[in-house]
């Protein structure tokens, strides 16, 4: 059995090439060290959860935000329930990523490269989704912009700015998982109910990966 440092370092080497998806229908490109949406990735977790909630949406929802886009598959996958599709990234090739997906598949987004929400325009939003890096070590290479919080640093600052930026009742979705500092979940305003809405581990690690929901009470 590989251990989990063997493990992470074959994931990383797969996220520095380029490669080709389908993904809802969409062909999506996934540029060197931007992540990938593979099966397994923690994209497509995020997404399955949202997707069950909003298939059946009578009245679209008026802006979502995706934070660390990468390739921008969870906004985009998501365009069909919202009016005004809002992607944004901390890394240029992410952006640049996005902005490639987006034209090949047809789809209208405003697409920036921002830490967190501090190059965004100051709209409020009805969603907002971040497939958060999960795990809790400092970032040394490019590529581990997608994968790496430095102690929980990037989830403390993004719920502290949430409210600022969240229409009255709006929701949040997030990725976060064991490999994580599950303390921190405490951090969470109160002005914030929190529910818990996927949860998956896997076997050969015990690692467990989870999909928070967020409503602004």
């Amino acid at each position: 059995m590989k251990t989990f440092s063997e493990l992470h370092q074959a994931f990383l080497a797969k996220q520095s090439r380029f490669a080709t998806y389908k993904v809802n229908g969409l062909n999506i490109i996934a540029l060197s060290n931007v992540y990938h949406p593979d099966i397994e990735s923690s994209s497509l977790f995020l997404l399955k959860p949202i997707v069950q909630r909003y298939q059946n949406l009578k009245t679209k929802k008026k802006r979502l935000l995706d934070i660390g886009c990468g390739t921008g598959v969870v906004g985009l996958s998501l365009s069909k329930y919202v009016e005004d599709l809002y992607l944004s990234d901390v890394g240029k090739n992410a952006v640049l990523c996005a902005r490639i997906n987006s034209f090949i598949n047809f789809k209208s987004a405003k697409i920036y490269q921002s830490d967190l929400f501090t190059s965004l325009p100051d709209l409020l939003f009805d969603v907002i989704t971040f497939n958060l890096p999960l795990l809790h070590q400092n970032i040394e290479s490019t590529v581990e912009l997608a994968t790496n919080d430095p102690n929980g640093q990037i989830f403390i600052k993004f719920v502290e700015q949430l409210s600022l930026y969240l229409e009255p009742q709006g929701e949040v979705f997030f990725t976060y998982s064991s490999l994580g500092d599950l303390e921190l979940i405490k951090k969470i305003p109160e002005c914030f109910d929190v529910e818990k809405v996927a949860i998956e581990r896997d076997e050969e690690t015990g690692i467990e990966r989870y999909v928070f929901k967020l409503i602004m009470n």
